[in-house]
């Protein structure tokens, strides 16, 4: 296959460092939500009081994000805000995402663009740049892992592996200590590397690293880090057949084409894309439909199997299979655009069609969500606390609530980061429900604790309500400022008895 590699432009890096500053400004802005701020607190301890952490966090992640995300706060906290500082490392990953392009030598200028397009503005991949989770990190790693086996692919018979391609096995292997679904792609890379064009000791050089990589992920979640408290089910046939198919399905497709992507455009692009992917019928192809399964399959048998809780995120691995798909079909409709005088503006609208609709509703943060949204509580929770005490629906709201209720609290505790800092406490805070259900799932009409019952019925007037977003508060609150994480407009229950 003849391929014209065009030279990346300086102007693309220019592009990209202007959207690394545009999300740098989105997350000045955004608050941190609960599971954030589990890993803002580890973070800012002693490094081994982190590290410990890290061997029970509860999600199936390795050390690294977590690690590096302490060491870019502890440079730049000093001269950045917390909000930017705590998520330099996921802008990172998904700048570098984009950055690829211009990194790998076999790459056509469409290709490159084309890619460039998605990276910049997929929804998903936005909404990760300002999650200071290690998602992002799993974007990036599934992407090395794809440029990888492109770049081989693409090698001529007999010559060296370049550069790029080493550079991306050492991507790999730092990946390994990243979030354990980046294995999902790298079975897809060692089961087709016997099809690439590089000589025989490349192979098992490359096979050798390849297994390093799992080896050491193997390392971590067997010997180094406490196991999951994770049982499986008994009846495996009726967890399959009770689970939530169209749900998980809704929120997957969702997650991969962009939150808030149309019927009308999600339906031709995906069939685009099958047909480019039928057309090309390369070992490229057998990378993303095997990659692919392996990204669909094994989060959901697991799911199934232990009855872990589904989120968008888990599908990640898939995000950088479908941004080459899409980049095949930008290939393929600016070849079938010869002789039109804008044709090289083709990939653009392209792409604008396809991601405008997902980007402006993640840049409105209106639902729905690939991931989650942007919550907006800093500004609102240090307000109400300096004049009301703060009645917090959810368990999950409570540690955002202490955490932003005194400014000068705040500002303390993120300059003594890194050695240990008090943690704030806020004493003018109620909490409604301490059941984990009600993060989710039912607000109860009454409340755990004797004090919140007491503020309800004599001292109304005193209270702000703080609930979870997308949930309905108890009738019997009505009439009581309500604020939520998001849009700040709350929804109350007609009844008692009707809940979602």
């Amino acid at each position: 296959m003849m391929l014209h590699c065009d030279k990346p432009r300086k102007s693309f890096w220019i592009a990209i460092a202007i959207v690394f500053c545009f999300r740098a400004w989105v997350a000045l802005d955004t608050s941190f939500w609960c599971d954030e701020l589990n890993w803002v607190r580890w973070s800012a301890e002693t490094f081994w009081q982190t590290f410990q952490r890290l061997r029970y966090e509860g999600g199936p992640h390795g050390p690294l994000d977590l690690l590096l995300i302490r060491l870019c706060a502890q440079l730049s906290l000093p001269i950045l805000p917390p909000h930017i500082a705590l998520r330099i490392l996921p802008n990172l990953f998904c700048t570098a995402t984009a950055a690829l392009a211009l990194l790998a030598p076999k790459l056509s200028g469409v290709e490159r663009k084309s890619w460039i397009l998605w990276a910049v503005f997929a929804e998903a991949i936005n909404a990760q740049s300002t999650n200071a989770r290690p998602y992002a990190g799993m974007i990036f790693f599934s992407s090395c892992l794809l440029f990888l086996f492109i770049d081989l692919f693409r090698n001529e018979a007999g010559s060296k592996i370049s550069s790029f391609s080493v550079g991306m096995i050492i991507c790999t292997l730092l990946g390994s200590f990243g979030q354990v679904y980046t294995i999902l792609p790298l079975g897809a890379m060692f089961a087709l590397l016997p099809l690439v064009r590089i000589k025989v000791r490349q192979k098992i050089a490359i096979a050798f690293f390849l297994v390093l990589s799992l080896a050491l992920r193997i390392l971590w979640f067997k010997v180094w880090r406490v196991p999951l408290e994770l049982k499986p089910v008994e009846d495996l046939g009726h967890s399959f057949i009770s689970y939530s198919w169209w749900h998980v399905s809704k929120v997957t497709v969702q997650s991969i084409l962009g939150a808030g992507t149309p019927l009308l455009v999600a339906i031709p692009e995906i069939l685009l894309c099958a047909f480019c992917l039928f057309r090309a019928r390369t070992q490229i192809v057998l990378y993303l439909c095997l990659a692919g399964l392996f990204g669909l399959v094994v989060p959901t048998f697991l799911n199934i199997r232990y009855q872990y809780f589904f989120a968008g995120r888990q599908m990640f691995t898939l995000l950088p299979l479908w941004g080459w798909c899409l980049t095949m079909a930008s290939v393929e409709l600016e070849q079938r655009a010869r002789g039109i005088t804008l044709r090289k503006f083709v990939p653009i609208g392209f792409f604008i069609v396809l991601l405008a609709p997902a980007y402006v509703n993640w840049l409105k943060n209106t639902a729905p969500y690939s991931d989650t949204p942007r919550y907006h509580v800093h500004h609102f929770v240090s307000e109400a606390y300096s004049r009301h005490t703060l009645l917090v629906l959810s368990v999950c709201q409570r540690e955002g609530a202490e955490f932003y209720a005194d400014p000068a609290q705040f500002k303390n505790y993120f300059e003594q980061y890194g050695n240990a800092p008090e943690q704030p406490k806020s004493k003018n805070i109620l909490l409604w429900s301490s059941s984990w259900s009600s993060c989710f799932g039912v607000i109860p009409s009454e409340p755990d604790n004797v004090a919140a019952e007491q503020a309800v019925t004599k001292n109304r007037d005193n209270l702000v309500i703080y609930a979870p977003s997308g949930m309905l508060v108890p009738s019997r609150l009505k009439g009581i400022t309500c604020h939520t994480e998001v849009d700040g407009a709350c929804s109350f229950a007609e009844d008692d008895k009707k809940k979602l």
